[in-house]
This record gives structure tokens, C-alpha cells and sequence, in this order.
């Protein structure tokens, strides 16, 4: 017998020869063979055999039948390590199936230990029925154990040196494989691709990420066919640290984990959700073994090894096989991480140096603080994808600050936070007095003392970083922030990033400033000299002057507007000295005190220009400037006006194109005593007409004939009809700049509306006195009765009129009556715009630091009750416009019947 089963060339066909080769030799019944597990501590029914078909009910139990120490006669026997022979009745507890053995007729039970070199390796069992033939001599049972126990010892001892060496070869090969990888991701595939399906059915690979959670990296089967469920394991179901998970588990403790079965109540506590479920059914997941990759102590992540359809069932022979591949493996992917980590470290490093160099190039080309946060906002990675920029500049008497937006700004916010006060509690404002940078990951966890801000913002604004702006000298000059809608903490490296940032806005800032404080010095003489006295309640005039693109370089524009009378007529004016510098100004403050003096002691506008004409025969530098004046009597809806020398007057009227008013002309100023005397023209100025005078830099350009800058101011004008008048002079000379940028001559524009009321238009100026709001209120109403308004749509508004209107006599205006605030209101079929016009510089009442429960709404109902809000802010005054899409009257009605009121 011994002989045949060392014949056989394997333990599993030595298992199968025993029983055969003993049945023919000791015939029984039935014969069991029993094989303890290889470094185990049990015994394995491994196979079985039965002579007759009335004995098969013996063999009914199970097979795979496992055994632990003393347990069973099997058991029994493999502790004692003697043959025991018992009568069926003798030993009860012995047979588990006592009563399947009784059935079959079995009277007597042999077990013969297989005895190895150095311990039991397993147990035979031998079944014999009623009437058999004696069995033999212990000690010839004793001897056939041992010698059996020997062979299948060396076959098993054989074959477990194999299976090692195919497990040694497939960790080479797997090494190799992963060495050859040229990157960490490669490495990751490489090392799973390498592990199927020597080690494994699936292999799983999921690692630590820098913010701390598992991303599963590779996903490999060795049947190509289940490459779809497989990626959607990888892409879509990466398991989380500590969770059931058997990768979970391991790197959260660093410990291996392995079961030879995967029960359904397991699959369903390790998967994500049904499709999850589905999926490790699809693959048909039985057993699992999952080993920590771990480097220097430090657990990189983990590698899970399945048996998914092979039939596989990992042992702890398993177990150490993957942690040795896991040992091997671990520190290749330290570095190669490591090593694609710096890689894209460095290419981060590259790409923010790249996009500083390049804000530093359009900061170079940055004329405002505008074009500055401009620059910043347009650049992804500097500006690291904030939705919201701003520049809070300090002014003059460092105790303001003056607050520019860019990006996605709710316009209520750019409105309320424009202009600030070093006493509010704002975190801008603390690090410009403090010079420090701040970081707000979350504007809902900053303390109380900022709740103001946060309640207004909290829509708006989550994350913040704010940088102080400093001169060359290291004096704060102001901050810039980004804000971001969610939450946003920075990484290191992005706070370094905002550093540098910081450094090259303030470069460009304390260069744009320095250039508008250049800039400024001109603009700031000229428009002292050129302030217009506007204080009329007859006429709305607005004045705009614009400087040439020469830096530090004055020249001699001038406008003039004053109330002449008693009866409210208003004088306007617009002059031209020859040249530039301060001999021009010069020139030009004499002349323009010149006219208005003439204008009060001539009526006739011929007659202003002669008297000034007289006396600029006498000035130096006073030849050849030229002036149109204009006498409008807004009572009577007429205007008287003159030109000397200087390009024609525009007027608009409702019934009428733009057309330039050509009478009333005569020489230049200086030049001496005309051929014939200056004449008077006249025209009408009904409400709803706009009376324009500017000066030639306005229309000139090089290489172009005169005609061709008139035909482009008129056409420009024409659009301009239901415009305020402040707007209308921007407007004017931005469209007009577009055609050659830059001018090159100074510019001035002057605007005038008489007040008064058409079925599209409505203009009214009031004193800065609160006890005026209901007269205007009441005009206003009027003219919106013909307007065919829902009672609603009205109330909101006159509501958001009056609260415009109220903003600016307190903050602009300091309720001084010797000022005006101006509305101008104009419809068309689809909406109604209204504009509130102050003539002051608001100060930091209008923020926070004065705000009470009671108080501050004001923005709010202007821009809630507001379709659309736009703000302009300027040397001379703020506009506020408020747009109002008119609704029909039905669905008005039917959204008041629902309760929904537009306030």
C-alpha cells in the first residue's frame, strides 16, 4: 500500500490512492481519510470511500468535515496518536452520527493515526458492518499508519516547497514589475496587474491622500471580461479609514486582515449602497485577504487581495505571502510617490511663478486701481478661483477707507461697504491697522464683534483672505482680499502663493497712486476752478472734465454754471485757451471769472461774449481762445446763447433729432475788434430736452475733417436721451475716447435738463432738505399716474425714490439746502429708471460703524424693492440708478391675489 501511494506524483493524488489500495487490502465498509491542516490546529475530512450502495447513507455527512483536538474519534485519535478500535455502542459520545452509522448496520470503528516524522499528520477511519472479516493486528494498523503518514508527509512537505517557490517567484515578478513602473500611478498598476491571478482573483489598491482620506488607486481582475464592474469599483467606491471595509480596517490600525469566507451579512456591512452590493455579487467575492503597505512606520494604504469566482480560500500562509509582497513593494511606492509628488509640487511651483510674472506684466499695464483687481480676478491661479475681489485703500487722512470691487458683487454690497471707517469692525480694516494678513475658512465661525458684516454677507461670502497692501517704505497703504462663496481654507503653499500676491499688488497700487496723485494735481486745480454752482431748482447741470493722456500736464478747458437772477435763469459756459501748463490756466481762470462777472452785469449772451472779448485784448496768452455761453430760462422753456470762435452748441428735444445750434456766431477771443458785431441766437428748451456744450478735444481728431467729429457727437447724443445728466456726460466722452484712446487734448462736456415733465420723462431737483421729499414724492407720483404702474409696482418705486433721495441729502449732502439733489426719471414699454443725483462725497455714516437696528435699511429697500441697482461714484457727486421692469397689470393682480407682494 505504502508503495502506491509513493507512486502517486502529488498529495492530492496520494489522497486518492489511499483509500482505494486499503479497501482492497482491509476490506470495510466505509474508510474516512483525515488530514491536519498545514501549520493548523484541526483535522480535515479530506475524502472517503464505500464499498456497497447500502453503506452510502454512512457517508452522508457533509464533506470537508473539520475536527478540532479530542473532538470526535477522529480527534480522539490524533491527540492520543494511538490505533483505537471500539464496538459502535462503546463510545457514543465519540460518534456524532451514531445514528446514520446504527442505519447503515456498522458494528465495529477502527482509527489508525498517520504518523509523521516529527508529529500525527492525520487520522483513517475504517467502518466495518456486521459479519466482516476481522481487521488486522494493532500493531500491523500502527505500522500501515506510520508508513502512509510518511509518504503523504513528504508529498505534502513537497508540495508545500513548491507552492512556495511559485509564491517567492510571483513576488520577484511582482517586484520587478513594479520597479520597472515609470510612475506612481504605473507602480500602483503594475503592482496590482502583477498580483492576478497568481495571488488573487481581484486585486485592490487604496491610499492615504494628503488630506486624509483613501482614494483607490488601482483595480485589476484577472478576467478582462469584468473589466466594467471592476471600474466602477475603483472610480466610484472608495472605501473610507476605519470602516468596515476590510482596507478601512487595516489602515486605520496597520494590521492585516484575512477571511477564508465573505458572508452576505459582511457584503452587505462593506459595500456603500446596493449598486456597491450588486457589483461584489456580479464578481461573486468569497474570500479576501487585505495587508497594510506601510514605509518608515507610516501606513501608505493597503492592498486587498479576493477570491472572485475561482473558488480560492486564502489561510494564513496567504497572510504572510502579502505581507511580504506589501514589505517589498511599500518603500518603491514611498519614492515613486514621493518623487511624482515633488514632480507636481515643482510644477505647481513653475505654474505660479508663470502666472505671477504674468500679473506682474498687466499690473505694469494698470492705469486704476480697477484694472489692478481686474488683472488679479482674471488670473486663475492667483487669485486661486475667488468669485470676489476687492482694494481698500487708505485716504488722505488715514482714517477712511475707500473700498474698489471686482468679480461677482452683489451691487447692495458694493453700495454699503464702499466707502469705511477705521472704527468698524471689519476684518479688512483690521489688517490694514494691524498689517497683518488674515485667513477666514469659514466667515460663519468669526466672532461676534463682526456679526454685522457676516449677516450681511453670508450669502455672498464664506471664505476670505485679506493681505495688506504696503508702500516701498513698508507703510500699510491698504488691503487687498479674495473671497470665495463656500468655505475655503488655504494650503501652504497657497498662503505662500497670497504673500507674493500681496507683494506685486502693492507694487502696482503704490504706482497707480503715485500716478493719479501726479494726475490729480492737474485735475484737482482744474476742477477747483471748474467747480459748477448747480444750486438751481430749474435745471439739472452736470459737468464732466477729462485731462489728456499727458501726465502733470494742466491745460486751459474750462465750464462754468450759475444762477444769474432772482427768477432762476442759469448761466452755463464752456471755454478753450490756446496751449497747455500753467501759463494756460493761468490764462483761463482770468477768462472764466471774466465771463461769469460779464453774465451778471449783461443779460444778452452777444453781449457777455463782447465784455469778455474786450477784456481778453488785454491778458496775455488770451489770443485766439474761444467760449460758447448760454442764458436758459428754464420758466419759459427758452435758451439764449453765443459762441466765439468755439464749435456749436448740441440740443436735444423730445419731437426733434440731435442738431447743433449754428446761430449766434463770432471771432475767436483776443484776436481783436470783428467786422460786424456779435449776434444772439434762440432756441427752445421744452422739458424732456438736453442742452450740451464741450469743447473741441471733445471731437477733434488727427487726419479727420471737422464734419466727421460732429456727425459721431450726434449720434453718440442720440442715445443719450434718457440718460441722467451726469451719465450723459460720461457717456459722451467714453464713446467719443473710443474712437482714437487716449485724448490728446484736455476735454470738458457740459449737460443741462430744464425740470419739468413728459409722458417719458420727468426731471426734478430739490434742496437737501428733508422737508422736500413729499413735494418731490408728489411730483413724482403725478407724472407715474399716466404711466399705467400697478398700484404695487408704484408704491415700490416711489418707496425705493424716496429712500435714494433721503441717502443722499444725509450722507452726501450733510442736509445742507445750499446743495440740490437731482432726479430724473424716464419709461419706455419695458421699463421705468430712476436716477438720484447728489452733488457731495458720501463719508462712513453710510457703513457699519454707524448702523443701528433702526437704521442702515436704506440700501436694502433700494435694492430689494429694485429690479436692478447701479451705483457711480465720482469727484463731483454719486448717481444711483434704479431700474424697474414694467409688469402687465393681470399678473401684477394675480400676484397680490397669492399674497406675493413685489415690496
Amino acid at each position: 500500500m505504502a508503495r502506491a501511494v509513493s507512486a502517486a506524483p502529488g498529495p492530492a493524488e496520494a489522497y486518492k490512492t489511499v483509500l482505494p489500495v486499503l479497501h482492497s487490502e482491509l476490506p470495510s465498509s466505509v474508510a474516512r481519510l483525515w488530514l491536519r491542516e498545514i501549520g493548523g490546529e484541526r483535522i480535515v475530512c479530506v475524502d472517503w470511500l464505500w464499498s456497497e450502495a447500502r453503506f452510502r447513507a454512512a457517508a452522508e455527512s457533509p464533506f470537508g468535515i473539520v475536527s478540532g483536538p479530542g473532538e470526535g474519534l477522529a480527534g480522539t485519535c490524533w491527540v492520543s496518536g494511538q490505533v483505537m478500535s471500539l464496538a459502535l455502542g462503546e463510545r457514543p459520545d465519540l460518534f456524532p452520527n451514531l445514528d446514520i452509522l446504527e442505519q447503515a448496520g456498522i458494528e465495529t470503528v477502527i482509527a489508525v493515526p498517520l504518523t509523521g516524522v516529527v508529529e500525527t499528520i492525520g487520522v483513517l477511519t475504517l467502518y466495518f458492518a456486521a459479519g466482516q472479516a476481522s481487521p488486522a493486528e494493532p500493531d500491523q494498523l500502527a505500522l500501515l499508519g506510520a508508513a502512509v503518514g510518511a509518504v503523504i508527509e513528504a508529498k505534502q512537505r513537497d508540495a508545500a516547497a513548491r507552492e512556495q517557490l511559485r509564491r517567492d517567484q510571483l513576488l520577484l515578478d511582482a517586484t520587478s514589475a513594479v520597479a520597472a513602473a515609470g510612475g506612481y500611478q504605473e507602480t500602483l498598476r503594475m503592482l496590482a496587474a502583477s498580483s492576478v491571478p497568481g495571488l488573487a482573483d481581484l486585486c485592490l489598491i487604496d491610499l492615504v491622500t494628503t488630506d486624509g482620506r483613501l482614494e483607490r488607486l488601482a483595480a485589476v481582475h484577472a478576467d478582462p471580461s469584468q473589466a466594467s464592474l471592476v471600474a466602477e469599483l475603483k472610480n466610484y467606491y472608495s472605501p473610507a479609514i476605519g470602516s468596515a471595509h476590510p482596507a478601512g480596517q487595516v489602515t486605520l490600525t496597520g494590521d492585516s486582515t484575512w477571511s477564508a469566507s465573505m458572508s452576505d451579512e459582511f457584503l452587505h456591512d462593506t459595500t456603500q449602497d446596493e449598486r456597491h452590493y450588486e457589483i461584489v455579487q456580479a464578481l461573486g467575492f468569497t474570500s479576501y485577504l487585505s495587508v497594510p503597505l506601510r514605509a518608515d512606520d507610516e501606513v501608505l494604504g493597503a492592498l486587498t487581495l479576493i477570491s472572485a469566482g475561482s473558488g480560492r480560500v486564502f489561510t494564513e500562509q496567504d497572510v504572510t505571502t502579502g505581507e511580504r509582497l506589501a514589505e517589498q513593494v511599500a518603500g518603491t511606492i514611498a519614492r515613486a510617490r514621493d518623487l511624482e509628488l515633488a514632480q507636481q509640487r515643482s510644477a505647481e511651483v513653475s505654474a505660479r511663478q508663470q502666472a505671477l510674472l504674468e500679473l506682474g506684466t498687466e499690473l505694469n499695464g494698470a492705469r486704476v486701481v480697477e484694472d489692478a483687481l481686474r488683472a488679479l480676478l482674471g488670473s486663475p491661479v492667483c487669485s486661486m478661483g475667488a468669485t470676489l475681489g476687492r482694494i481698500a485703500l487708505l485716504d488722505e487722512s488715514r482714517d477712511l477707507l475707500h473700498v474698489t470691487f471686482g468679480g461677482e458683487v452683489p451691487p447692495e454690497l458694493a453700495s454699503r461697504y464702499h466707502v469705511i471707517g477705521l472704527d468698524s469692525p471689519i476684518p479688512i480694516v483690521d489688517v490694514v491697522k494691524h498689517g497683518r494678513p488674515m485667513l477666514v475658512a469659514d466667515t460663519a465661525r468669526l466672532p461676534r464683534r463682526y456679526r454685522t458684516l457676516t449677516s450681511d454677507t453670508s450669502r455672498y461670502v464664506r471664505g476670505v483672505a485679506l493681505e495688506p497692501l504696503r508702500a516701498a517704505d513698508g507703510t500699510v497703504l491698504g488691503a487687498v482680499g479674495l473671497s470665495w462663496p463656500e468655505p475655503r481654507a488655504l494650503s501652504p503653499s497657497e498662503i505662500e502663493l497670497l504673500g507674493a500676491v500681496g507683494s506685486a499688488m502693492s507694487r502696482a497700487v503704490a504706482r497707480i497712486l503715485v500716478a493719479q496723485r501726479e494726475h490729480e494735481v492737474a485735475a484737482s486745480l482744474q476742477e477747483r476752478l471748474l467747480a459748477l454752482e448747480t444750486g438751481s431748482p430749474t435745471a439739472v447741470v452736470s459737468g464732466i472734465y477729462r485731462p489728456s493722456g499727458r501726465v502733470m500736464q494742466v491745460g486751459g478747458d474750462w465750464y462754468t454754471a450759475r444762477v444769474l437772477d432772482a427768477d432762476q435763469r442759469i448761466g452755463v459756459s464752456v471755454g478753450d485757451v490756446v496751449g497747455h501748463g500753467l501759463d494756460a490756466v493761468a490764462t483761463m481762470s482770468q477768462l472764466r471769472s471774466a465771463l461769469e462777472a460779464a453774465a451778471l452785469a449783461e443779460s444778452d449772451p452777444a453781449g457777455v461774449l463782447a465784455l469778455l472779448d474786450r477784456y481778453a485784448q488785454g491778458v496775455p496768452g488770451a489770443s485766439c481762445a474761444t467760449a460758447a455761453y448760454a442764458r436758459v430760462d428754464a420758466s419759459c422753456g427758452r435758451v439764449h446763447y453765443a459762441c466765439a470762435g468755439h464749435p456749436y452748441p448740441l440740443l436735444l428735444t423730445p419731437d426733434r433729432e440731435p442738431r447743433f445750434l449754428t446761430d449766434g456766431r463770432s471771432a475767436p477771443l483776443g484776436i481783436g475788434p470783428g467786422e460786424t458785431p456779435g449776434t444772439t441766437g434762440e432756441a427752445g428748451l421744452p422739458p424732456g430736452s438736453l442742452l450740451i456744450l464741450y469743447s473741441d478735444g471733445l471731437i477733434e481728431r488727427h487726419g479727420e475733417s471737422l464734419s466727421a467729429g460732429f456727425d459721431r457727437l450726434a449720434a453718440a447724443a442720440a442715445g443719450c436721451r434718457q440718460l441722467a445728466t451726469q451719465a450723459v456726460c460720461a457717456q459722451l466722452v467714453n464713446v467719443l475716447e473710443a474712437v482714437e484712446p487716449g485724448y490728446l487734448d484736455d476735454v470738458v462736456v457740459v449737460a443741462l435738463r430744464p425740470v419739468g415733465t413728459t409722458s417719458d420723462c420727468h426731471v426734478d431737483c430739490v434742496p437737501a432738505d428733508f422737508g422736500q421729499i413729499p413735494f418731490a414724492r408728489h411730483r413724482l407720483r403725478t407724472w407715474m399716474g399716466d404711466l399705467g404702474l400697478s398700484q404695487a409696482q408704484g408704491y415700490d418705486l416711489l418707496l425705493a425714490a424716496g429712500e435714494a433721495v433721503n441717502n443722499a441729502i444725509e450722507h452726501a449732502s450733510g442736509r445742507d439746502p445750499r446743495r440740490f439733489v437731482a432726479i430724473e426719471a424716464f419709461a419706455d414699454e419695458r421699463r421705468v429708471e430712476v436716477s438720484v443725483t447728489d452733488t457731495g462725497r458720501w463719508s462712513k455714516d453710510s457703513t457699519i460703524s454707524r448702523r443701528s437696528d433702526e437704521r442702515g435699511r436704506g440700501l436694502s429697500l433700494i435694492h430689494g424693492l429694485s429690479d436692478s441697482v447701479d451705483t457711480v461714484r465720482g469727484p463731483l457727486g454719486t448717481r444711483v440708478t434704479m431700474t424697474f421692469l414694467r409688469r402687465p397689470l393681470e399678473s401684477e393682480a394675480l400676484a397680490h391675489a397669492s399674497g406675493v407682494s413685489s415690496s
